[in-house]
């Protein structure tokens, strides 16, 4: 998983991130388009919350394979 420049690998990684911002900001996010690109998935949402920068629109570009998301990088 890939966000603000950073790659976390593995569930317990991606775990820490989530609990780690779930601690330092509250936010909603609303999704508006889901698509493809470069044989991604897309969602994009308008995500407002306690965090520098708020409001903003972000990308989130997900891989599947089977049922799991291999992979997934939160862009602006």
């Amino acid at each position: 998983m890939k966000d603000k420049g950073n790659t976390h690998r593995g569930r317990e990684a991606i775990r820490e991130w989530m609990v780690e911002a779930g601690q330092l900001y509250t936010y909603t996010a609303e999704p508006f388009f889901i698509g493809t690109e470069n044989d991604k998935t897309q969602v994009t949402a308008h995500v407002v919350g306690t965090f520098p920068g708020s409001p903003i629109d972000l990308r989130f570009f997900f891989v599947l394979a089977g049922d799991k998301v291999a992979e997934l990088e939160i862009t602006v």
